[in-house]
């Protein structure tokens, strides 16, 4: 039967009445709106109709909703003339909190003419997606992190990170961020968050307004909106390494060359609350004298008391500091030193102080 109706049909297109030849098909609705959804209470169906008014039979060739999410269901046997067929599409919101847009096609006939239906809503999550998904809550803001890592960028690139927002109120928020540093920009994405839906921050990291290598460690102040009291600390770290495209082979030759002695800083066990010394040497192994950029240790239980500036070829000097006993809890600890230098190869050195306090 359905070879036959192929024969002699002649298909709708995508717009609400089509008429050609002897077919005439009305959509009384290519839009569908969910409208608020709990992702608790699980699938939620909608569907549309399609009224034949022409004198023929036609047909539903096949259905392609636009994602694994959406379901849909429709009838196989002619549409004669005169009766309305169903095009059903069931959204599942498992772990999809926030507004979603969806698209379901709809093919007619012999010659599979197209028609889109469009479907929309928005999902409440539930506190257990929520959880897993925006663990870092902000009064009704919710974030997927508050740390972002670029890890080793080379200077002079660029580069992008995200981080999702939820909005948990029955308000429109704007959320604000604060501080930080040179290189970093940080953008919303959408004017505002619309109750139960999802934003985003637009993190992008340009290494050309650094001015320095080794380890950068921002932190901004995200507040749900201006005047809000709650607010939660977001960390960007990266490490900017040098640009070693633009060095031949012969230029390495003639480059200095970090070494650090010790390697490791071990103070072994101390006791009482008296600051404790501490020391190492940078050795320049290279052939050109060596530039020390900075010595920044990581930690504000340390203090560099001494630095070089720079070491000639063939040389060492000392770099010397303090630990503050007195703010270290009992047991073992290990801080690090970080040395920036322009040794193209190793430019950043991290030397590990360790020790246990009794």
């Amino acid at each position: 039967m359905k070879g036959l109706l192929r024969s002699l049909l002649v298909c709708i297109s995508a717009v609400s009445v089509y008429q050609t030849g002897m077919a005439e098909i009305e959509w009384l609705a290519t839009n569908y709106d969910f409208g608020v959804m709990k992702e608790a209470e699980g699938p939620q169906t909608g569907s549309v109709l399609l009224v034949n008014h022409g004198p023929e039979p036609t047909y539903i060739d096949r259905v392609r909703p636009s994602c694994g999410c959406t379901g849909a269901a429709y009838t196989d046997e002619p549409i004669m003339p005169g009766d309305t067929a169903k095009i059903s599409f069931t959204y599942n919101p498992l772990g999809r909190p926030g507004r979603f847009e969806k698209t379901v096609k709809v093919y007619m006939g012999e010659e599979s003419d197209l028609t889109t239906i469009y479907i929309k809503g928005t999902v409440i999550g539930t506190p257990a997606t929520l959880d897993t998904d925006y663990p870092v809550i902000v009064g009704p803001l919710r974030m997927s992190t508050d740390h972002i890592d670029f890890g080793k960028v080379r200077q002079g690139s660029g580069r992008h990170n995200y981080i999702k927002l939820y909005n948990t109120s029955d308000k429109p928020i704007v959320p604000q961020v604060s501080g930080g540093g040179l290189g970093i920009e940080i953008d919303l994405a959408t004017s505002s968050i619309a109750p139960g839906e999802v934003g985003t921050f637009s993190i992008y990291l340009n290494t050309t307004e650094v001015p320095e290598l080794g380890e950068i460690n921002y932190d901004y102040t995200v507040r749900p909106w201006t005047e809000a009291e709650e607010a939660v600390m977001l960390k960007i770290t990266a490490d900017i390494t040098p640009d070693l495209s633009r060095i031949s082979g012969s230029d390495l030759d003639n480059v200095p060359a970090v070494r650090v002695i010790p390697g490791t800083v071990e103070l072994g066990e101390i006791s009482g609350n008296k600051d404790i010394r501490w020391q190492f040497e940078i050795a320049d192994e290279g052939k050109r004298r060596l530039n020390v950029i900075r010595v920044t240790p990581g930690s504000t239980v340390m203090k560099v008391k001494r630095q070089p500036q720079s070491v000639k070829s063939g040389k060492r000097a000392r770099v010397e500091g303090v630990l503050k006993t007195a703010l270290l809890p009992a047991g073992p600890f290990r801080f690090y030193v970080e040395i920036v230098t322009d040794d193209p190869l190793h430019p950043v050195i991290k030397v590990p102080v360790a020790g246990v306090k009794k």
